[in-house]
Protein backbone atom coordinates (compact mmCIF):
# COMPACT_ATOMS: atom_id res chain seq x y z
CA UNK A 1 0.00 0.00 0.00
CA UNK A 2 1.35 3.41 -0.99
CA UNK A 3 0.51 6.89 0.29
CA UNK A 4 0.97 9.54 -2.39
CA UNK A 5 0.90 13.24 -1.56
CA UNK A 6 2.61 16.45 -2.71
CA UNK A 7 6.07 17.27 -1.46
CA UNK A 8 5.89 20.81 0.01
CA UNK A 9 9.46 21.58 -1.07
CA UNK A 10 9.62 20.33 -4.66
CA UNK A 11 5.94 20.21 -5.58
CA UNK A 12 6.29 16.67 -6.89
CA UNK A 13 3.86 13.99 -5.76
CA UNK A 14 5.99 11.52 -3.81
CA UNK A 15 5.65 8.43 -1.63
CA UNK A 16 5.16 8.79 2.12
CA UNK A 17 4.96 6.50 5.12
CA UNK A 18 3.34 6.93 8.52
CA UNK A 19 5.53 8.26 11.31
CA UNK A 20 5.44 7.43 15.02
CA UNK A 21 3.30 10.43 15.97
CA UNK A 22 -0.36 9.88 14.95
CA UNK A 23 -1.35 12.06 12.00
CA UNK A 24 2.25 12.64 10.82
CA UNK A 25 4.20 11.18 7.95
CA UNK A 26 7.74 11.00 6.64
CA UNK A 27 8.88 10.32 3.08
CA UNK A 28 10.08 6.96 1.88
CA UNK A 29 13.59 6.92 0.42
CA UNK A 30 12.83 7.00 -3.28
CA UNK A 31 13.84 7.94 -6.80
CA UNK A 32 11.75 10.06 -9.17
CA UNK A 33 12.58 9.39 -12.81
CA UNK A 34 11.90 12.12 -15.42
CA UNK A 35 12.13 12.36 -19.18
CA UNK A 36 13.83 15.13 -21.11
CA UNK A 37 10.80 17.40 -20.70
CA UNK A 38 10.69 16.97 -16.91
CA UNK A 39 7.67 14.67 -17.10
CA UNK A 40 7.54 12.22 -14.21
CA UNK A 41 7.89 8.68 -15.55
CA UNK A 42 8.24 6.56 -12.44
CA UNK A 43 8.52 6.55 -8.65
CA UNK A 44 10.81 3.87 -7.29
CA UNK A 45 10.77 3.21 -3.53
CA UNK A 46 14.12 2.16 -2.12
CA UNK A 47 13.74 -0.98 0.04
CA UNK A 48 16.00 -1.40 3.05
CA UNK A 49 17.35 -4.61 1.47
CA UNK A 50 19.07 -2.55 -1.25
CA UNK A 51 22.55 -1.83 0.09
CA UNK A 52 25.02 -1.50 -2.82
CA UNK A 53 25.29 0.21 -6.16
CA UNK A 54 24.88 -3.15 -7.88
CA UNK A 55 21.66 -3.73 -5.90
CA UNK A 56 20.48 -0.33 -7.07
CA UNK A 57 21.15 -1.24 -10.69
CA UNK A 58 19.09 -4.43 -10.28
CA UNK A 59 16.27 -2.46 -8.65
CA UNK A 60 16.08 -0.05 -11.58
CA UNK A 61 16.13 -2.89 -14.07
CA UNK A 62 13.29 -4.62 -12.19
CA UNK A 63 11.22 -1.42 -12.54
CA UNK A 64 11.90 -1.25 -16.28
CA UNK A 65 14.07 1.86 -16.10
CA UNK A 66 16.39 2.30 -19.09
CA UNK A 67 20.10 2.38 -18.48
CA UNK A 68 20.34 5.96 -19.77
CA UNK A 69 18.44 8.17 -17.33
CA UNK A 70 17.83 11.72 -18.44
CA UNK A 71 17.01 13.09 -15.00
CA UNK A 72 16.59 11.62 -11.53
CA UNK A 73 15.38 13.28 -8.33
CA UNK A 74 16.47 11.52 -5.13
CA UNK A 75 14.76 11.83 -1.75
CA UNK A 76 16.22 10.27 1.39
CA UNK A 77 14.03 9.45 4.36
CA UNK A 78 15.13 10.96 7.71
CA UNK A 79 18.04 8.89 9.03
CA UNK A 80 18.62 7.13 5.70
CA UNK A 81 20.86 9.72 4.07
CA UNK A 82 24.07 7.75 4.65
CA UNK A 83 22.86 4.59 2.94
CA UNK A 84 21.43 6.47 -0.03
CA UNK A 85 24.58 8.56 -0.53
CA UNK A 86 26.82 5.49 -0.34
CA UNK A 87 24.82 3.56 -2.92
CA UNK A 88 24.70 6.50 -5.30
CA UNK A 89 28.49 6.93 -5.07
CA UNK A 90 28.99 3.28 -5.96
CA UNK A 91 26.49 3.38 -8.80
CA UNK A 92 27.81 6.62 -10.32
CA UNK A 93 31.18 4.91 -10.75
CA UNK A 94 29.46 2.28 -12.92
CA UNK A 95 26.86 4.39 -14.76
CA UNK A 96 27.17 8.19 -14.89
CA UNK A 97 23.85 10.03 -14.85
CA UNK A 98 22.39 13.42 -14.13
CA UNK A 99 21.06 13.80 -10.60
CA UNK A 100 19.69 16.76 -8.72
CA UNK A 101 21.10 17.37 -5.26
CA UNK A 102 20.18 14.78 -2.68
CA UNK A 103 17.03 15.97 -0.97
CA UNK A 104 16.47 15.56 2.77
CA UNK A 105 13.08 15.66 4.42
CA UNK A 106 11.83 15.92 7.96
CA UNK A 107 8.66 14.32 9.38
CA UNK A 108 5.54 16.44 9.69
CA UNK A 109 1.80 16.66 9.24
CA UNK A 110 0.18 14.85 6.37
CA UNK A 111 0.23 17.12 3.28
CA UNK A 112 -2.78 17.19 1.03
CA UNK A 113 -4.43 16.04 -1.01
CA UNK A 114 -3.52 12.46 -0.23
CA UNK A 115 -4.04 9.48 -2.51
CA UNK A 116 -3.77 5.95 -1.15
CA UNK A 117 -3.14 3.20 -3.66
CA UNK A 118 -2.24 -0.41 -3.19
CA UNK A 119 -3.06 -4.01 -3.74
CA UNK A 120 -3.64 -6.84 -1.34
CA UNK A 121 -1.53 -9.97 -1.38
CA UNK A 122 -2.25 -13.62 -0.53
CA UNK A 123 -1.30 -13.18 3.14
CA UNK A 124 -3.85 -10.39 3.58
CA UNK A 125 -6.61 -12.47 1.99
CA UNK A 126 -5.73 -15.49 4.13
CA UNK A 127 -5.91 -13.28 7.22
CA UNK A 128 -9.35 -12.04 6.19
CA UNK A 129 -10.52 -15.63 5.72
CA UNK A 130 -9.20 -16.59 9.16
CA UNK A 131 -11.00 -13.69 10.84
CA UNK A 132 -14.29 -14.56 9.18
CA UNK A 133 -13.92 -18.28 9.86
CA UNK A 134 -13.23 -17.75 13.56
CA UNK A 135 -16.13 -15.34 13.83
CA UNK A 136 -18.48 -17.99 12.44
CA UNK A 137 -17.04 -20.64 14.74
CA UNK A 138 -17.69 -18.46 17.77
CA UNK A 139 -21.21 -17.32 16.94
CA UNK A 140 -22.68 -20.21 14.90
CA UNK A 141 -22.90 -22.85 17.64
CA UNK A 142 -23.68 -25.87 15.46
CA UNK A 143 -20.26 -25.92 13.73
CA UNK A 144 -16.87 -26.65 15.27
CA UNK A 145 -14.49 -26.10 12.33
CA UNK A 146 -13.10 -29.55 11.58
CA UNK A 147 -15.99 -30.56 9.32
CA UNK A 148 -15.12 -31.79 5.85
CA UNK A 149 -17.13 -28.96 4.31
CA UNK A 150 -14.51 -26.50 5.58
CA UNK A 151 -11.45 -28.45 4.45
CA UNK A 152 -10.77 -26.23 1.42
CA UNK A 153 -11.06 -23.07 3.53
CA UNK A 154 -8.75 -24.46 6.20
CA UNK A 155 -6.13 -25.32 3.58
CA UNK A 156 -6.40 -21.84 2.10
CA UNK A 157 -5.93 -20.21 5.52
CA UNK A 158 -3.08 -22.44 6.62
CA UNK A 159 -1.14 -22.93 3.39
CA UNK A 160 -2.60 -20.59 0.77
CA UNK A 161 -3.91 -23.56 -1.20
CA UNK A 162 -6.58 -22.73 -3.76
CA UNK A 163 -7.91 -19.53 -5.27
CA UNK A 164 -8.88 -16.66 -2.97
CA UNK A 165 -11.83 -15.81 -5.24
CA UNK A 166 -13.34 -19.16 -4.29
CA UNK A 167 -13.85 -17.84 -0.76
CA UNK A 168 -13.63 -14.02 -0.75
CA UNK A 169 -15.57 -11.39 -2.68
CA UNK A 170 -15.08 -7.61 -2.27
CA UNK A 171 -18.30 -5.66 -1.71
CA UNK A 172 -19.33 -2.03 -1.57
CA UNK A 173 -17.84 -0.21 1.41
CA UNK A 174 -20.18 0.85 4.21
CA UNK A 175 -19.43 4.52 4.90
CA UNK A 176 -20.88 6.30 7.90
CA UNK A 177 -19.75 8.60 10.68
CA UNK A 178 -22.58 7.62 13.03
CA UNK A 179 -21.35 6.08 16.26
CA UNK A 180 -17.85 5.04 17.30
CA UNK A 181 -15.36 3.58 14.81
CA UNK A 182 -15.10 -0.18 14.67
CA UNK A 183 -15.70 -3.38 12.73
CA UNK A 184 -19.02 -4.97 11.75
CA UNK A 185 -19.17 -8.72 11.20
CA UNK A 186 -22.26 -10.73 10.32
CA UNK A 187 -22.85 -14.42 9.65
CA UNK A 188 -25.73 -16.33 8.15
CA UNK A 189 -25.91 -20.14 8.12
CA UNK A 190 -29.04 -21.39 6.31
CA UNK A 191 -29.67 -25.13 6.25
CA UNK A 192 -28.48 -26.91 3.09
CA UNK A 193 -26.75 -23.75 1.82
CA UNK A 194 -23.41 -21.94 2.07
CA UNK A 195 -22.41 -20.19 5.28
CA UNK A 196 -21.63 -16.54 4.56
CA UNK A 197 -19.72 -14.05 6.71
CA UNK A 198 -19.61 -10.33 5.83
CA UNK A 199 -16.80 -8.21 7.24
CA UNK A 200 -16.53 -4.42 7.23
CA UNK A 201 -13.44 -3.11 9.01
CA UNK A 202 -12.82 0.41 10.35
CA UNK A 203 -16.28 1.70 9.64
CA UNK A 204 -16.66 5.27 10.90
CA UNK A 205 -12.97 6.03 10.32
CA UNK A 206 -11.71 8.57 7.80
CA UNK A 207 -10.62 5.80 5.41
CA UNK A 208 -12.82 2.69 5.85
CA UNK A 209 -11.60 -0.47 4.19
CA UNK A 210 -13.50 -2.51 1.63
CA UNK A 211 -16.24 -4.83 2.77
CA UNK A 212 -15.52 -8.52 2.19
CA UNK A 213 -17.82 -11.52 1.90
CA UNK A 214 -16.45 -14.89 2.95
CA UNK A 215 -17.99 -18.15 1.75
CA UNK A 216 -17.09 -20.88 4.24
CA UNK A 217 -18.70 -23.68 2.26
CA UNK A 218 -21.93 -25.61 2.53
CA UNK A 219 -23.48 -25.76 5.99
CA UNK A 220 -22.70 -29.26 7.31
CA UNK A 221 -25.34 -29.06 10.06
CA UNK A 222 -27.92 -31.80 9.51
CA UNK A 223 -30.27 -32.00 12.49
CA UNK A 224 -30.72 -28.27 13.05
CA UNK A 225 -33.05 -26.98 10.33
CA UNK A 226 -33.36 -23.29 11.29
CA UNK A 227 -31.35 -20.48 9.70
CA UNK A 228 -28.75 -19.21 12.16
CA UNK A 229 -27.68 -15.57 12.08
CA UNK A 230 -25.29 -13.36 13.98
CA UNK A 231 -24.20 -9.71 13.84
CA UNK A 232 -21.74 -7.80 16.04
CA UNK A 233 -20.19 -4.36 16.17
CA UNK A 234 -16.64 -4.43 17.56
CA UNK A 235 -16.15 -0.79 18.56
CA UNK A 236 -13.12 1.30 19.47
CA UNK A 237 -12.85 4.08 22.00
CA UNK A 238 -11.07 7.16 20.64
CA UNK A 239 -8.37 8.34 23.02
CA UNK A 240 -6.26 11.53 22.99
CA UNK A 241 -4.51 12.27 19.72
CA UNK A 242 -7.15 10.32 17.75
CA UNK A 243 -5.64 7.02 18.83
CA UNK A 244 -7.97 4.03 18.93
CA UNK A 245 -8.16 1.88 22.04
CA UNK A 246 -10.14 -1.25 22.83
CA UNK A 247 -13.86 -0.71 23.10
CA UNK A 248 -16.97 -2.88 23.35
CA UNK A 249 -18.52 -5.82 21.54
CA UNK A 250 -22.10 -4.88 20.71
CA UNK A 251 -24.52 -7.58 19.63
CA UNK A 252 -26.76 -6.43 16.81
CA UNK A 253 -30.10 -7.74 15.55
CA UNK A 254 -29.67 -8.98 11.99
CA UNK A 255 -32.42 -8.63 9.43
CA UNK A 256 -33.16 -11.96 7.78
CA UNK A 257 -34.53 -10.52 4.54
CA UNK A 258 -31.57 -8.18 4.09
CA UNK A 259 -29.10 -10.97 4.84
CA UNK A 260 -30.71 -13.24 2.26
CA UNK A 261 -30.45 -10.48 -0.32
CA UNK A 262 -26.74 -10.15 0.44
Amino acid sequence: MYLLAPDPDSGHTILWQTDEQPGTVKPISQFLIFDGEDKLLNRIPLPTSVATGRDLFSLFRAHGVASQILKMFVIAAPGDEGRVTRMLSEWQAMSPFRMDALEKRTPGRVPGPQIITGRVGPEYLRALAKIGFHYALKYIPTIIGNEGAFRALREFIRHGTGDAEQFLTPCETISTQDGPPGHILTAIAPPNADIIVNMQFFIGCDVPLSQWRLNLGRNPTVLYTETQMSAHYFTYAEADGHQLAGGKVIQMTPDFATAQAG
